[in-house]
């Protein structure tokens, strides 16, 4: 009876891979979920923190005027500029290009008065699609049946979650960093599987275009690239051909110095605010003697009455734009001050990632909400799809530690696999180690930077960095494992090379 009731499962699923794969059932849900979101009505979408009016202006947009609820609800349409913008070239960042394209789109097909931001909500879901392509297409490397619909089943459960793609109506910087991740990781991922040099360079090539492009996300973005530059050892490990690796080797160490100077190059007109706020709401918050630490950094020690306070405050004690405050206080703050305070103080950086890591993931499923009158009292905290958020919140530990833990249990395993690789003649277990360490590098960064920046300031959506790097991490090993590729055996290997062999000599 149980084979008859196998064999007729086994039937009916054979037609349904063949017609619906699981990358292409994956990107499908994705779809759905996504635009079910962003554009069935009621839409949904992140209010404005504060941070629009920079973006807006540069891009030609501005804010509805007298409008009290504005920072209350999702507001969808901005009006645009029909004069002269003298503030055209104010903020520059790749994201502008998205925003253009979504504004020309907007007057093609919509109106060329009001911009509706969901025009650029379609390119980020357009551009998340092809991503997670990218990415499926590699986690599921050879897996078939069950296993790959089970990995490609858990990427649409961590990715699509919609505290991720709620911010593709917005002009938030984290949908660019997030869709950008996940191409970055899908073309690694690639790039490792392929057996012939041409295919190899070409998702490589796709890796570090990526991340020259993340140059120009944003200054924040570009200090991260580092860390990157870790991920892409692994290819030049991997490449065939003595002028390949060359080329290789002099990208991607050009691109540590070029992070350097092209994040210094940033125009940054917040910066009185972020240096300002790095203090009242970052290092002294986390001490009990803000006096003695200002002092320890050479920063006058009564400014210990500015801590808590934020620099837009209305009641403040003394007016943060005053020349007392600017030439006292804000002048004598800079980033490198802050990295050595950290530095020689953990415990009170390690204090304020643990306020961040504890509302993390709460706070994150209240990020969307509708526009005014969009839906009935009380439903504007409905959850959609954010099982993945709340299940981290119920189950990752709330202690910074546990990052640390994660990271030293995935380098060891992954080493392990390494060197027993290299032993068998495999180098794709060594490119592998060197692209998740670059990826747990890049996750500690992004977790670090924000407070060093703007110490504990919009720090739940700045972490939205670190916790996708978390769960493409997850993803990789999950994947790893159901191939059997973590534990290696010496068959695993042996196949291994015999597709790293396969066209050795091809250039």
């Amino acid at each position: 009876m149980l084979t008859k009731i196998r064999q007729k499962l086994h039937a009916w699923a054979e037609p349904v891979e063949q017609w619906l794969p699981p990358v292409r059932l994956g990107i499908l849900l994705l779809a759905l979920i996504t635009i079910f979101l962003l554009f069935v009505p009621p839409v949904s979408g992140p209010v404005d923190d504060g941070t629009y009016n920079l973006i807006l202006h540069a891009n030609g947009l501005r804010e509805f005027t007298g409008d009290s609820n504005y920072y209350k609800y999702f507001v969808p349409q901005f009006p645009i500029l029909q004069y002269y913008n003298s503030d055209a070239h104010l903020y520059l960042s790749l994201q502008n290009i998205l925003i253009q394209a979504a504004i020309l789109l907007n007057k093609i097909f919509y109106s060329t008065k009001i911009f509706d931001v969901r025009f650029l909500g379609a390119i980020y879901t357009v551009l998340f699609l092809l991503a997670s392509r990218l990415l499926f297409k590699g986690l599921t490397h050879r897996l078939t049946g069950k296993k790959a619909y089970l990995i490609v089943l858990l990427g649409v459960f961590f990715l699509g979650d919609t505290t991720y793609t709620v911010y593709f109506n917005s002009f938030y910087i984290e949908p660019l960093d997030f869709v950008m991740m996940i191409a970055f990781v899908g073309c690694g991922l690639l790039a490792f599987q392929q057996t012939t040099t041409r295919k190899i360079l070409k998702y490589y090539s796709g890796q570090v275009l990526i991340a020259f492009l993340f140059l120009f996300v944003s200054r924040q973005v570009a200090f991260l690239v580092s860390a990157l530059c870790i991920s892409l050892v692994g290819g030049i490990i991997f490449i065939r051909g003595r002028q390949w690796k060359l080329s290789a080797i002099i990208l991607v160490t050009a691109l540590i110095p070029m992070s350097i100077f092209i994040g210094s190059l940033y125009s940054n007109p917040n910066h009185n605010q972020n240096v300002y706020q790095s203090m009242t709401l970052g290092a002294m918050p986390s001490t009990k003697n803000p006096g003695k630490s200002l002092a320890e950094i050479n920063i006058r020690p009564q400014n210990e009455i500015l801590r808590g306070t934020s620099y837009d405050a209305p009641y403040a004690i003394a007016r943060s734009d005053s020349a007392t405050i600017q030439k006292g206080f804000i002048d004598e703050i800079n980033y490198a001050k802050l990295v050595w305070y950290y530095g020689t103080h953990p415990s009170m950086l390690s204090k304020l990632l643990q306020t961040g890591l504890e509302n993390k993931n709460v706070a994150r499923t209240k990020v969307g909400v509708y526009e005014k009158g969009a839906v009935k009292q009380g439903d504007e905290d409905k959850t959609f799809f954010q099982w993945a958020t709340i299940a981290k919140g119920f189950i990752l530990p709330k202690k910074f530690g546990f990052y640390f833990i994660f990271a030293i249990l995935v380098i060891s395993v992954y080493s392990v696999s390494c060197v027993r690789g290299l032993e068998m003649g495999s180098k794709l277990y060594a490119a592998r180690l060197w692209m998740n360490c670059g990826l747990l590098l890049m996750m500690f960064l992004a977790f670090i930077s924000p407070i060093i920046i703007s110490g504990q300031t919009n720090i739940i959506r700045q972490l939205t960095m670190s916790s996708t790097l978390l769960d493409l991490l997850v993803l990789i090993i999950i994947s790893d494992s159901l191939q059997h590729d973590i534990w290696i055996t010496r068959d695993t290997v042996l196949l291994t090379r015999a597709g790293e062999d396969g066209d050795a000599n091809e250039e």
